[in-house]
Order: structure tokens, then C-alpha cells, then sequence
């Protein structure tokens, strides 16, 4: 039970983190140390029969987590993001910060390979190059049909992302122009297009999900390294988002600097006893 409810903390955490651009729910899905948990699971879910009702409920409370993230605190995120943004993406960005030395300790499980800095840089550079794309305005025009068929394929991309480490879901929302039209559906319970966007997210995560759980299996320290690269852009893309809020008055700055460490102690406290699955 102490395992189940912590598990829905986490998967709270984590759907809380896909609200905010620029942060990565699949980071911090790694900070938490279950992003091996939630993509071996999904794959299981879809796999043997005989084993998917153990993966499925080992992925339950992540869900249900997940789900509580989005709806429940999906006007909270955007009130702190709205009123208090430095404070907020300093708590987030201390959870990525506490994530690297898991990150660090997983990509050398297998021993030091030359290669896996090739993979670390060019995956660190790509998160940067995204960082420099145009993001485009939010779409105002009528709900249509047409309007349902992009968001689905909207959705589909970015909840792809939100399972890459580094890749921030809702930064690819606001590429697609659809970012504001899918937090007032979650904020409002529009079910008119939380059903595509429901359709989306699991077609997304599922895809990517496979293709992860291949990579986990057979080039595990080599995947970890490409990972270890999406955070590493993702940090460096996180600080510039965050500093783009100053100057800040004094106490804005302070609760900034204790949620930021706030972050990394919970998150070095979320890892302990974690270990690398074999």
C-alpha cells in the first residue's frame, strides 16, 4: 500500500509537470526513478496476455496519479505558473537537477563506452535546437471536426515527447498552436476534446513506448546516455525559461532558491533504493 500511494504522488507529479512548457513530464518521470516502470508496463499492458494484467496494475496508480495531475491540478499549475513562475520552474528544475546522478549511474551500468558520448551530445543538441524553433499562437477559431482531427494528431506528437526524456509535451502543444485550447478543455472538462486528446495521448505514448522498451532491453546504457543528453538540454533550456524572470523582488528570489533545493532533495529522496532493472 505505502508503494501504491507513493507511485500516485509520483504519477501526480509527473501529470502536474506536463501542464508546464519547457518542462518534461518524461524527465521528471526519471527523477521520480519510474520511467523504466511506466515504459516497460505500457509495453507489457500491450504485449503477452498472460501478462497484462500484472503490468497493468503495476501502471494503475501512475494513472491514476497522472490523471489526477492534469484535472485536479491543472488550475493550481496555471494560477503558479501565472503569479509565481520563477518559484515554480525552480522546483521543477530542482527535480531535474536531483535526477543526474541516477541518470549518471544508469548510463555506466553497463561499463564506459566511447560511443555513448557521440549519442549524449547529439541528444543534448537536439533538445537545444527545438529550444530555438518558433513557437506559434494558440488557435482561437471554432471546435470543428477539422479542429478535432489536428488536435488528436497534436496530442498524439506531444504525448510521444511527454515519454522522451527532455521533450517537453506541452512545448509541443504550443508549436502545434494548440497549447491553450487543451489546458482550458482540461481546466473546464470539455469532453468534446478531451476525447481526442485522449485518443491522441494513447496512441502517442504507446508507439513510443514500444520502441523504448526494445531500446531498455537490448541497449540499455546507450539509451540512458541519449537520455542523459535530452536532460541535460532540457536543464539548460529550463534555466534560460527561468531566468527569463528576472529581476524578481527579494522574496520571490528566496522561495525560488528553497523550492529549487525543495526539488532536488525530494527527488534524492523519491530514488533511494532505486536500481537499474537488469
Amino acid at each position: 500500500m505505502k508503494e501504491y500511494i507513493s507511485n500516485v504522488i509520483k504519477g501526480i507529479v509527473i501529470g502536474c509537470a506536463n501542464i508546464i512548457p519547457g518542462v518534461s513530464g518524461g524527465t521528471v518521470a526519471v527523477s521520480m526513478g519510474v520511467f523504466d516502470t511506466i515504459i516497460l508496463s505500457v509495453n507489457g499492458v500491450i504485449g503477452k496476455r498472460g501478462e497484462r494484467k500484472q503490468h497493468f496494475f503495476t501502471l494503475l496508480p501512475l494513472l491514476i496519479g497522472v490523471t489526477i495531475g492534469l484535472l485536479v491540478f491543472s488550475k493550481l499549475i496555471s494560477f503558479l505558473f501565472e503569479y509565481a513562475p520563477l518559484p515554480t520552474f525552480a522546483a521543477f528544475l530542482g527535480m531535474v537537477f536531483g535526477s543526474l546522478p541516477l541518470l549518471a549511474k544508469n548510463s555506466l551500468k553497463e561499463g564506459f563506452h566511447p560511443l555513448s558520448i557521440v549519442w549524449f551530445l547529439a541528444s543534448t543538441g537536439l533538445v537545444l535546437l527545438m529550444n530555438f524553433f518558433e513557437v506559434g499562437g494558440d488557435a482561437s477559431a471554432t471546435y470543428t471536426v477539422w479542429s478535432a482531427i489536428m488536435l488528436t494528431l497534436a496530442m498524439m506528437i506531444a504525448a510521444a515527447s511527454m515519454v522522451m526524456p527532455g521533450l517537453s509535451g506541452s512545448f509541443v502543444m504550443l508549436l502545434f498552436g494548440r497549447y491553450e485550447m487543451a489546458l482550458n478543455a482540461v481546466a473546464k472538462f470539455e469532453l468534446l476534446k478531451l476525447v481526442p486528446m485522449a485518443i491522441g495521448a494513447g496512441l502517442g505514448i504507446i508507439l513510443v513506448a514500444k520502441l523504448m522498451a526494445s531500446l531498455l532491453k537490448h541497449h540499455y546504457a546507450s539509451t540512458y546516455a541519449v537520455i542523459m543528453g535530452f536532460v541535460t538540454g532540457s536543464i539548460v533550456v529550463m534555466i534560460s525559461r527561468t531566468l527569463e524572470y528576472l529581476p524578481a523582488n527579494f522574496w520571490q528570489i528566496v522561495i525560488a532558491c528553497l523550492t529549487l533545493i525543495g526539488g532536488i532533495v525530494v527527488t534524492l529522496l523519491s530514488q533511494r533504493g532505486e536500481k537499474a532493472p537488469e
